[in-house]
């Protein structure tokens, strides 16, 4: 039978990530390109209706 995983610890909540220094600056990138293709498929619609 397999033994139960270990509880996480406190620094599993605090890691960085390993890109862009903070969670933060990835929340930002990922709006930024949201926001893009947003802007994106409206100029797409528009030119194309």
């Amino acid at each position: 039978m397999k033994q139960p995983a270990a509880p996480p610890t406190a620094d599993a909540d605090t890691e960085k990530p390993p890109i862009l220094g903070h969670w933060r600056n990835i929340y930002a990138v990922v709006l930024l390109l949201h926001l893009l293709l947003i802007i994106s498929f409206y100029l797409v619609t528009r030119i194309y209706s």
